[in-house]
């Protein structure tokens, strides 16, 4: 793994923690699907988009749900102009931190009815665990 900075680890680490808390107050609300019947980048007028769709303008929301496989990583390695188009502060985070955090919002292991599941934890320490972030000082819904 590549040495990170303590600024994008920190950009990383309340990424994760943004992911956590807004799908934690709602998860079968706000994890619902696009209108493409999967998880969108775009905003549905129910939630704010996907982990990743809601840190990006509609426009570039759309594009990327455009796409027949509109993975984090799918699109890093074959749609550079698209990723080109993310946020500076996002574009410098590890992609597998992105694609870990879009497997963590989209699975539904991941979430029961009412906040994170046991597995949906687990998956947090472990994306904790992969990119050097400190768990203990996440804040997870009681």
């Amino acid at each position: 793994m590549e040495k990170l900075n303590q600024e994008t680890k920190n950009q990383m680490f309340w990424m994760l923690q943004d992911v956590i808390s807004y799908f934690s107050k709602n998860p079968v609300k706000y994890r619902s699907k696009s209108l493409y019947g999967k998880c969108g980048y775009q905003s549905n007028g129910v939630t704010a988009g996907c982990a990743i769709g809601m840190y990006i303008d509609q426009d570039l929301a759309k594009e990327l749900d455009d796409y027949e496989d509109s993975s984090i990583l799918e699109i890093f390695e074959q749609c550079k102009s698209s990723f080109q188009k993310l946020p500076e502060w996002m574009k410098i985070m590890p992609i597998h931190f992105l694609s870990e955090l879009q497997a963590l919002h989209d699975n539904d292991f991941n979430w029961d009815k009412n906040n994170l599941s046991k597995d949906g934890i687990d998956t947090v320490k472990e994306i904790c665990e992969n990119f050097e972030l400190p768990f203990k000082k996440l804040t997870f819904k009681k």
